[in-house]
């Protein structure tokens, strides 16, 4: 099973790969932070095939995978952010081979990987 954590105010979040509902926060351009619905997890190839995704990065503070209290967490740095991507309904993060993948946030760039064939 795949998640995150998100801070949202002085609320720590935890977000379900496999289920949709809550709120996460996603990096702007113009450096602040927006809320948008969370969605879950999307995988890679279903998104270059989808025209109207938007990159965006979100801001987590650490993802994970495991079941039960085997959980292995990965720190994500004040500079990092996960891939994910945005349709009218919200926000999905998106998943390489059913792994999350970090990107710099400081970058103007957005993740090339999810742009659509």
């Amino acid at each position: 099973m795949r998640m995150m954590m998100c801070r949202v105010g002085r609320e720590t979040l935890t977000l379900w790969t496999n289920r949709p509902g809550g709120i996460v926060p996603v990096y702007r351009r113009s450096g602040s932070v927006g809320l948008f619905d969370w969605m879950g997890g999307i995988d890679v190839d279903i998104v270059r095939r989808t025209p109207d995704a938007k990159p965006v990065k979100i801001c987590a503070s650490a993802c994970g995978t495991g079941s039960g209290l085997g959980h292995s967490w990965r720190q994500i740095d004040r500079n990092e952010a996960l891939v994910g991507c945005l349709f009218s309904n919200g926000v999905y993060v998106v998943l390489y081979d059913n792994e999350f993948r970090v990107v710099s946030r400081d970058t103007n760039e957005l993740p090339p990987q999810i742009t659509p064939t």
